[in-house]
């Protein structure tokens, strides 16, 4: 596993592929659905980054049988960096017990019929709601970096892309907006 992801950050796209998908095949035949499962996830976020839709999209409709016996965490990585295309491809697959609970999982994203931000497409990832609703309790960044067990620079980062996708400038905007966008209880 270890392998396939240095070899997606160096840009071996294929091997890692490979690997996988023989990861993939070896957890199927042991009978180790949670690696199984490891290995398909991995391969969807692959893909994507690929822009092969079509094949993630599949091998998503493949998952989530796995994944019936509630093995939600490996599709952590999905949940967050790919929250958008995750919602719409669970909304189009059949009804089950898998499926509720990711949609569930899913971050709030914007919604069509309100006004949209400068990034109207975009949703925040599950981190930046964390860091979110922190600020909306008027943590300081300090705070935030403290209780989230995240770098300051990162937590900073973080403020960044929520501004951005929200279409506003400062926290206290960032805040209001949210709860306008029903992203904040």
């Amino acid at each position: 596993m270890q392998r396939a992801m240095l070899e997606r950050l160096k840009g071996e796209g294929q091997a890692s592929e490979q690997r996988l998908q023989a990861l993939e095949k070896r957890a199927q035949e042991v009978g180790s659905q949670l690696l199984q499962l490891i290995a398909m996830t991995q391969q969807i976020g692959l893909l994507l980054g690929q822009a092969r839709q079509d094949e993630a999209r599949n091998l998503l409709l493949r998952c989530l049988p796995v994944a019936a016996g509630g093995a939600l965490l490996p599709f952590r990585v999905l949940l967050g960096e790919h929250a958008r295309w995750l919602h719409e491809q669970l909304l189009q697959a059949p009804p089950g017990k898998v499926r509720d609970a990711l949609l569930e999982k899913l971050p709030p994203c914007t919604a069509p019929a309100l006004p949209e931000p400068a990034h109207g497409n975009d949703c925040l990832s599950v981190r930046e709601l964390g860091v979110l609703q922190l600020i909306a309790q008027g943590c300081s960044n300090q705070e935030i970096s403290e209780q989230l067990f995240i770098s300051l620079h990162t937590v900073k980062t973080h403020a960044s892309h929520i501004n951005s996708k929200l279409g506003v400038e400062r926290r206290t905007q960032a805040v209001a907006r949210a709860k306008i966008l029903g992203l904040l209880g």
